[in-house]
This record gives structure tokens, C-alpha cells and sequence, in this order.
């Protein structure tokens, strides 16, 4: 027979390396099968930030540094600390795994197969390497008013160090002038971070 230990609340260490942790050696089991366990695997931060003015580009990439901010659209809440942005460049609030979304509206009052939008990651604060990348094709057809399509990226960042590791968006096209869509209230263009577990 199976023994059966019952008992209220089970707590960790207060302090040392191991403080508030209560720990399960290396290939026991947590079986919730039988009831409900709470706080194990939950979203501890999670939010989204808006560009809230459109941005033209013509020509080569450039980062999105201007016109960024939370975004306060109904019903939206940031979990956890959140984000913080300076000058386009993002820092993740703790290590962990990050999943990073970039979603960008665009539009051109005329055709262009080449706009596009990147996520690009630091490792050092310094050195950007080009990541997930969405692109987007913009026909008019004969139309006579703006034409508008979009694209979305998705970047998986290990985040050991939060004072090096980081991300920005940049924008570009082909050549021909594009507007990269932003709105302060709507999530038309905008960036999401979603911690998805500890690194």
C-alpha cells in the first residue's frame, strides 16, 4: 500500500540558494493527476507595447526607436514587471526563456513587394545579430487607395543576462516608401514578450 502524507503548506528555505524553492530531486515525479496543483508552470510575465504612430521608410532598414509605448488597449494588463524601452532597445525584466512577437501592419498607395520587419537580438549591449524576419507584399492592382498587408515574426531569446541580452524591430523595404501602420489605442503594429520559463 502507498503511504499518504498530509499535510497544509510545504515551504522552502527562506534564504541561501535554494530560498523559496521546495525541490524534487532528479527523476522523482510531481503527479497532479489526482487534484490541482497551483503556481507550477504559470505565465510570470507577459506584455505588449504598441508603436502608436505610423512610420514611413523608404529604402534601407531602420530601427523603430520613436513613438512606442505599453499598450492600453481594453481589457489588456502587463503580468509580472513588464518590459522596459529606450530608445527602440528592449530589457527583459529577469532571465529566462523569452518568446518575442513582432506584428506589423503596412500599407502604400501603390505596389511593392518588399517591406519588412525584423527582430534583432544583442547578446553583449552592443552587436545586433538579424532574427526572426516577417515580409510582406503590398499590390494595388489598379486600385487608387492605400493597400495594406501584414506580416509577423517570432523570436525564441535565452536571456542569461539582462543587462546584455535584448532586442529591437527595425523596419525596411525594398526601396519604394512603405508605412509600417501604428495606432495609440488599437494593436495594429505592435510587440509582444512572453516569459516562458526559467533559464
Amino acid at each position: 500500500m502507498a503511504s499518504e502524507l498530509i499535510v497544509q503548506t510545504i515551504k522552502g528555505p527562506t534564504s541561501g540558494a535554494n530560498a523559496n524553492k521546495v525541490i524534487i530531486p532528479s527523476g522523482q515525479t510531481l503527479d497532479a493527476s489526482a487534484g490541482t496543483v497551483s503556481g507550477v508552470n504559470q505565465i510570470t510575465e507577459y506584455d505588449t507595447w504598441l508603436m502608436t504612430s505610423s512610420q514611413s521608410v523608404s529604402g534601407a532598414s531602420t530601427v523603430i526607436s520613436a513613438a512606442m509605448s505599453r499598450s492600453d488597449a481594453t481589457g489588456f494588463e502587463k503580468i509580472g514587471t513588464g518590459m522596459s524601452q529606450s530608445s527602440g532597445v528592449f530589457t527583459f525584466p529577469s532571465t529566462g526563456y523569452w518568446e518575442v512577437i513582432f506584428h506589423g501592419e503596412v500599407y502604400r498607395s501603390g505596389s511593392d513587394r518588399t517591406p519588412f520587419g525584423r527582430i534583432q537580438v544583442t547578446t553583449n549591449n552592443s552587436s545586433y545579430s538579424n532574427g526572426a524576419t516577417w515580409q510582406a507584399f503590398v499590390n494595388q492592382n489598379g486600385l487608387s487607395s492605400n493597400i495594406h498587408n501584414n506580416g509577423h515574426a517570432e523570436q525564441f531569446v535565452k536571456v542569461t543576462d539582462t543587462a546584455n541580452v535584448k532586442v529591437r524591430f527595425v523596419f525596411g523595404t525594398g526601396g519604394d516608401s512603405v508605412t509600417l501602420q501604428g495606432s495609440s489605442g488599437t494593436p495594429i503594429t505592435y510587440f509582444t514578450f512572453k516569459k516562458v520559463a526559467d533559464v
